[in-house]
């Protein structure tokens, strides 16, 4: 919300509430539906692992919404009770192995785990923000010096890809970050930048 209120406040002193608010809007939605497909990809492969077992539709989307968590922590040891259950009755659970069970929790995982925040937009304000400004010299706390937006920026979008591609964050450890969403707000405000630059003049031309 403090990057809402830095770059937001400029953007929209420019373009006025109503454009803004439709660009805002735009690049989340944009996040969220690069991030589901990124999701859906990411399931379908792990479900590759799985196609052994024959799952009927009904039996593989129970198995993905049986309970993986306790409310605090992730539980493998519930989600393999409850899945055994749906596998017995229907005559598979000889068939499973580590390899499957991994792949269907981590599947489980894709499809339950909520995706919340408002940082794919934001990533759309700050491509807005280096278009618009490129030469602006932040002063960020973890940087000890000022940068430039148009260094900052992809810099940003480049650490958002290795740790979307890798699954770890720069620092070590898992991320637990939905970095495609960053890119995918990113690409949407990039889009709708590009546009808005290309038909400024359409309404002053000679004809």
């Amino acid at each position: 919300m403090f990057a809402l209120y830095s770059f937001g406040s400029a953007l929209e002193h420019f373009w006025g509430s109503q454009k803004f608010l439709f660009f805002y809007i735009s690049c989340g939605l944009g996040a969220a539906l690069v991030q589901l497909g990124i999701n859906h990809l990411e399931i379908q492969h792990l479900l590759n692992d799985t196609t052994y077992l024959n799952l009927s539709e009904s039996t593989l989307r129970q198995i993905l919404n049986a309970t993986i968590s306790d409310g605090d922590n992730y539980r493998p040891d519930l989600f393999e009770k409850e899945i055994r259950v749906i596998l017995e009755s229907s005559s598979k659970l000889n068939l499973l192995n580590q390899d499957s069970f991994n792949a269907l929790y981590k599947a489980a995982q894709q499809v339950q785990i909520p995706m919340v925040g408002a940082s794919g937009a934001i990533y759309g304000l700050l491509i807005a923000f280096t278009v618009m400004f490129p030469n602006a010299e932040l002063a960020l706390m973890f940087i000890p010096i000022p940068i430039k937006a148009k260094y900052f920026v992809p810099g940003l979008l480049v650490f958002d890809l290795y740790s979307g591609v890798t699954g770890q964050s720069i620092f070590g450890g898992a991320s637990g970050i939905a970095h495609f969403a960053h890119l995918g707000g990113a690409i949407v405000g990039f889009l709708i930048m590009w546009y808005w630059k290309k038909n400024q003049f359409n309404d002053n031309r000679w004809n």
